[in-house]
């Protein structure tokens, strides 16, 4: 190809591709009259061939130059009439392309391009740039006129299955792209590019421009990119053109090409990540663009998501359908269930990323029939295999299995949460018939306000009364440093850090998020009204037979004691009393029970229900149910799983905590009152057969207060550990701020005066950002993003694993400290040392390691139980405003 490295046609290319030519110099009949003339040339040389004898060099080297002019004069004429179109609309005389069309100059091009032997590559090249200008200047024009329309066929339908030189490769993907494009504006000439291709050996048609892309769609650089591009456009272009998704669908390679593409770059993956950072739970962005593998693999897989989203209904099922079998099973199945840890935890991160990066809802249900088939794996689901991994003592895998579920349930998947939870509460078996009907009200919600914040640790507690009388006793410097000072007496900006509104706040927005991504689910998963049946009504008198015998055979002098016993009966039973409404909390445990009380009690649960202004609705419950022979019920291995690893809060490791926390908040941002009677609602009891939740936070506390009781050494730990906490979000957002701003490191820490005007979640404007939307990039997902629970934002800042603050693959240094935002990483070890230093430089040489993580689990706790008391307040407020859950 070299040889026509300084053709005057190369040079005229480049300078009418990036040059504006200047057509009011050219006179339009000296243009034709000369556009003629070197035709005529073209012509002589094209006439002098030989049978069996190609053109020399100087033959084909003559019919370059005299192109080129050609090319320039059809340009100066077409560029002319797109002007001179815009202002009217009767188009102008074009007699270059007129004769051009007339004559059929480009197919004799072609005739004789077929002749040319070694030089064909080389009349192809040219003849692709000849025809990429004339589509790009002339718009769909010329595509309706068969001379030049015939040649662009043949020489399309030549290039099939050949094996081009990368400039011939470049210039036939440009001009595919760019047919594409005026195609997708003229969707009416779509059926000039179907023929007929017997020589396939099937009886429908050939989309040519489609079939010559194929080939480009898995390879790099630009050429990958333009072929995408338009294999995309063409599938947009199936939506309105049957006969384009009919053939994609039936008659083309493109699925499996697909899948098999995707399935090749997975195993290309490494199979063992490198991890160094104790913290790092899920692969960031930034990882992505640092392995090269991964990067591809995740192009084509944003290129898949995308076919599927503007694809042909018969397109979106194949391609979903050879996803599942060829990709999803056959390869991303056997990965997740390797035995060696290392491959099981690169194995769900890259499923983790997968599931953050795919938007479109049916590639997503595909994943979540993944997680539910029963029959690919030897009966053995995939999701319940996940939950088993919650309970790894492996460090590593438990976190990448705990972000795992944090994005599973960040999708809001009604199948989901179907069988991870709500399945097993259905029933409401979990609840006793006594209380089952409280499911639905409302406020009791505020009830729970009060009881989340009643079990912060007793050392908690006593820090904050110390804190806020040390701030009284200043009272000049309350004055001054306002509001931005929690009640702890540090300052801490907008965080979170025991600023009650801010986790108000932040419930608000992250509820809304998932009662919005909910609002199409099938059902609402409330209790509801069961239709009173003769069976009912029947077990009801009977009940009240048995209670008016019962109480008469013993008397009056003998009743309470009795109502004790049988009352107990009930509870180890799962029920505490036989009372069809009780009226309110505080009758429960004064209730009567003979039939001579019944009517009053219902007259009275009536009267509540009007003075209350509530309209809950009447619940029969079936009493035919076995009440002394049932036992308890199981909530699921989901959340046996969660209360497990909740069960060994102090002994976990700190990043098992914030995501084991963050999972629970998640659950209860669902607008799911069954969800609630298990997580928010500690007047409602469990009949499980596992600890409650309530009862798990009510033995954290007793724990914690046990081992960590209120001394001065274990205020000074509560006070070194939070304030390190704070100090350290507040390093790490100013650091990301000036990074940011100034580009200029933040090499030392912040030093706070109570005049201090820093403002952490600033980001130079003059409106205050929400805690949501500042940290809107934290485990960014597209478009529905998967929102985290505020306590696990505040410990992602200072842990250092945002996800825009990327935890490199490749080993950190331990032991520096963060100075820009590329070097913002800190494995667990430098986070504890820093407390440990810190406390031994403060005295306490005395605490053993026990001591300083009880101290840090409390710290977690306390603020912990802010998040859960904010959400009950904030989810009671949507049952009084969601039609759809309220009983007002």
């Amino acid at each position: 190809m070299s040889w026509l490295g300084k053709s005057p046609l190369r040079q005229s290319f480049s300078r009418t591709s990036n040059q504006p030519i200047r057509t009011n110099d050219c006179d339009p009949q000296a243009c034709y009259d000369s556009f003629c003339k070197h035709w005529q040339q073209i012509y002589d040389i094209i006439l002098k061939v030989e049978p069996m004898k190609p053109p020399t060099r100087d033959d084909v080297l003559g019919v370059v130059s005299h192109l080129d002019h050609m090319v320039t004069l059809l340009l100066v004429e077409l560029q002319n009439c797109n002007k001179v179109i815009l202002s009217s609309m009767q188009p102008p005389p074009a007699p270059c392309l007129e004769y051009l069309l007339s004559e059929n100059l480009l197919d004799k091009l072609y005739e004789w391009s077929s002749s040319t032997g070694r030089y064909a590559n080389a009349v192809r090249l040219e003849q692709l740039k000849l025809y990429e200008l004339l589509v790009s200047h002339s718009r769909h024009q010329l595509l309706v006129h068969e001379p030049f329309l015939r040649p662009l066929l043949k020489i399309l339908a030549s290039s099939q299955d050949e094996i081009f030189p990368p400039d011939i490769e470049k210039r036939l993907v440009i001009l595919l792209n760019q047919l594409c494009v005026v195609l997708m504006q003229n969707v009416h000439l779509l059926d000039l590019f179907f023929f007929s291709s017997s020589q396939q050996g099937h009886g429908g048609t050939n989309f040519l421009i489609f079939s010559l892309l194929i080939p480009y769609v898995h390879r790099d650089g630009s050429i990958g990119h333009q072929a995408r591009d338009a294999l995309l456009l063409c599938m947009s272009l199936s939506q309105k053109n049957e006969n384009v998704g009919t053939y994609i669908a039936q008659y083309s390679s493109m699925c499996p090409v697909l899948v098999m593409g995707l399935g090749g770059l997975y195993s290309s993956l490494p199979n063992a990540i490198d991890i160094t950072a104790i913290d790092w739970h899920r692969i960031t962005t930034d990882d992505v663009a640092d392995i090269p593998e991964l990067t591809k693999f995740m192009n084509l897989l944003e290129f898949c998501n995308a076919c599927v989203q503007v694809a042909h209904e018969l397109i979106k099922t194949q391609l979903l359908d050879f996803m599942y079998t060829g990709f999803i099973v056959g390869v991303l199945g056997p990965a997740i269930l390797q035995n060696n840890a290392d491959s099981q935890i690169s194995a769900m991160a890259y499923f983790d990323l997968i599931l953050r990066s795919v938007t479109d809802p049916g590639l997503l249900s595909v994943f979540v029939r993944f997680l539910l088939d029963t029959e690919k794996f030897d009966g053995q689901r995939m999701l319940d295999v996940l939950v088993e991994r919650i309970s790894s003592v492996d460090t590593r895998l438990c976190l990448v299995t705990l972000s795992l579920f944090d994005t599973l349930l960040s999708l809001h998947s009604e199948e989901i949460m179907m069988e991870l939870l709500l399945k097993f509460l259905i029933p409401c078996k979990h609840i006793p018939i006594s209380h089952r009907h409280k499911v639905n009200r409302i406020d009791a919600y505020t009830n729970s306000v009060e009881f989340f914040l009643d079990l912060s640790p007793e050392v908690m507690k006593h820090a904050a009364q110390n804190a806020l009388i040390e701030t009284q006793q200043h009272s000049s410097m309350t004055k001054t440093i306002g509001a931005n000072w929690n009640h702890y007496g540090y300052y801490g900006g907008e965080s979170l850090y025991s600023n009650y509104h801010a986790y108000l706040f932040d419930a608000r927005h992250k509820i809304s998020i998932c009662q919005r991504s909910c609002q199409k689910w099938s059902r609402t998963y409330k209790l509801e009204n069961h239709a009173t049946n003769k069976r009912t009504e029947k077990t009801m008198e009977l009940i009240r037979s048995f209670l008016n015998e019962f109480s008469n055979e013993n008397g009056d002098s003998d009743r309470s004691k009795q109502l004790d016993s049988l009352q107990s009966l009930g509870e180890s039973s799962g029920y505490e009393s036989f009372k069809y409404r009780p009226e309110d909390d505080s009758d429960e445990r004064t209730a009567e029970a003979d039939s001579s009380n019944y009517g009053e009690t219902m007259r009275r649960s009536e009267s509540w229900k009007l003075s209350s202004r509530k309209h809950e609705p009447e619940i029969e419950f079936d009493f035919s149910e076995d009440l002394f022979t049932q036992g308890t019920v199981s909530l699921g291995p989901f959340i046996s799983s969660i209360w497990g690893k909740l069960q060994t809060f102090t002994s976990n490791c700190l990043y098992v905590n914030l995501h084991l926390t963050g999972l629970i908040t998640r659950l209860a941002w669902y607008p799911l009152p069954l969800t609630h009677s298990i997580l928010l609602r500690p007047d409602i009891p469990t009949t499980s057969d596992t600890p409650s939740f309530h009862q798990l936070l009510k033995i954290l506390k007793q724990q914690i207060d046990a081992e960590l009781p209120v001394s001065e050494e274990s205020l000074e730990l509560v006070d070194n550990n939070r304030f390190e906490l704070i100090e350290r979000e507040q390093r790490l957002v100013n650091a990301r701020k000036n990074a940011i701003t100034t580009n200029i490191s933040a090499t030392t820490p912040l030093q706070l005066t109570p005049g201090s005007q820093y403002d952490p979640f600033k980001r130079g404007d003059t409106k205050r950002k929400s805690f949501s939307s500042s940290l809107s990039n934290m485990f960014k997902r597209a478009p529905n993003s998967s929102a985290t629970s505020g306590l696990a934002q505040i410990f992602e800042l200072f842990t250092g694993a945002a996800s825009h603050i990327s935890i490199p693959l490749r080993e950190t240094n331990p032991s520096s400290e963060p100075t820009s935002l590329d070097s913002t990483h800190s494995s667990s070890s430098t986070v504890m040392g820093s407390l440990s230093s810190n406390s031994t430089s403060n005295g306490i040489n005395g605490s053993n390691e026990r001591q300083r993580d009880l101290a840090l689990c409390a710290v977690i706790l306390d603020e912990w139980l802010k998040e859960l008391s904010a959400i009950s307040q904030e989810q009671s407020i949507v049952m009084l405003t969601d039609p759809t859950l309220n009983c007002l």
